[in-house]
């Protein structure tokens, strides 16, 4: 913690408490005096009184949340306030402040894979592919959209074809142990590799499946350019554009959250964790009219997060992702 003494009242200084414990870019404040502190807002800023804590609280949604903590890092002594408060007009999230006037807008969105978030909802941990006998672990890049009725149209199926020719396990690398067709339904998935009891993983009952699902691809941060000049061009973010051109703000920042399992691009995580050592792309995007700012937000930990501004790329320090 770090004290400030700002002046003398009542016979006790009145001082301003910064709590770096709970995170490194949104400091809580309690501003009082030394006999009865109270909590007054989120930044040192004296126009923060001006407003309710509805207005100057970082949103309940984790990528806007998580947005919120990124940019309010980085635009000091410029400070957020909500601008949509769920008042049924279809408004930017955010407005930067400059003293008490706004002088840019900021809209949130997320490339999230409904099909992985619905996954995680339902807490799938093995699927039954009976009557294989044994237990299988595969890794694919991406979750089945209807996961018992593909386990049992495609998975088992396959893995039952495996045990049928005692095959120790199958991957898509020239060395695999075993050599067979992928069938289409999970090749589309990304297969990467299908074995038997893994002796590296925990034990899995006979006739399930674990299914380990994560990344592969390049990891090249000039393909962060490309990505996103496709996806904000795309009838995705059509409503962002329009929230942002309606704001009239002279600043137009659009802040795409990027999850662990994007869903328009899966390399597009490794792309952003090769920043950390190759830098930032090396192109600069071709932003729309509605857009003069852009940020990458990284939902990952240990992941840098990238902003673009004047023609200029800058690597944002990592921060931690809420959960």
């Amino acid at each position: 913690m770090k004290l400030r003494s700002l002046r003398r009242e009542r016979g006790g200084s009145t001082f301003v408490v910064i709590d770096d414990r709970l995170d490194e870019t949104s400091p809580r404040l309690t501003v009082g005096n030394d006999r009865q502190p109270r909590r007054f807002g989120d930044e040192i800023n004296p126009f923060l009184r001006f407003y309710s804590a509805r207005v100057i609280s970082p949103p309940s949604k984790p990528s806007e949340a998580l947005a919120w903590r990124v940019i309010a890092r980085e635009i000091r002594p410029r400070w957020l306030k909500n601008a949509d408060l769920n008042s049924g007009h279809a408004v930017h999230d955010f407005d930067i402040m400059r003293g008490l006037s706004p002088v840019a807008a900021v809209e949130v969105t997320e490339d999230r894979d409904e099909v992985a978030a619905g996954w995680e909802a339902k807490r799938i941990d093995c699927l039954d592919v009976r009557p294989c006998r044994l237990g299988w672990e595969l890794s694919i890049n991406r979750y089945p959209n209807r996961p018992r009725a593909w386990a049992k149209d495609v998975l088992t199926p396959f893995l039952l074809g495996l045990e049928a020719a005692r095959a120790s396990g199958v991957t898509i690398y020239p060395d695999s142990p075993f050599q067979t067709a992928i069938p289409t339904g999970l090749s589309d998935l990304g297969f990467v590799a299908a074995f038997p009891d893994p002796p590296a993983s925990p034990p899995l009952k006979p006739g399930t499946a674990r299914l380990r699902v994560g990344w592969v691809g390049q990891s090249d941060p000039n393909r962060l350019t490309d990505w996103a000049e496709r996806f904000i061009a795309s009838r995705r973010c059509d409503g962002e554009r329009r929230k942002l051109a309606q704001s009239g703000r002279t600043e137009r920042h659009l802040a795409i959250v990027v999850p662990f399992m994007p869903a328009s691009s899966l390399d597009i995580q490794g792309c952003l964790l090769a920043v950390a050592d190759y830098g930032p792309p090396a192109r600069h995007p071709v932003l729309p009219a509605e857009i003069t700012h852009l940020w990458l937000i990284s939902d990952y930990p240990g992941t840098p997060s990238l902003t673009y501004t004047s023609r200029r790329w800058t690597v944002l320090a990592p921060v931690r992702p809420f959960t």
